[in-house]
């Protein structure tokens, strides 16, 4: 996932302000960017619109 990396940095959010926007701690969401979880599709889609993309652009579907 490190296009979710690229993709938060682009519009300007820092792990701490993502999360916050989702509603989970800082340490859940650095666990997406580095691989160790795979959000569930909730939490897919508000990261998804958070960031102005499409899920499929950020996570890979097989795995949702």
């Amino acid at each position: 996932m490190n296009n979710l990396k690229k993709e938060r940095e682009a519009v300007g959010l820092t792990q701490k302000k993502i999360a916050q926007l989702i509603g989970i701690s800082e340490h859940g969401y650095q666990n997406y960017e580095s691989n160790r979880r795979i959000p569930n599709v909730y939490t897919a889609q508000k990261i998804a619109k958070i960031l102005g993309k499409q899920v499929e652009e950020l996570f890979p579907l097989s795995k949702l």
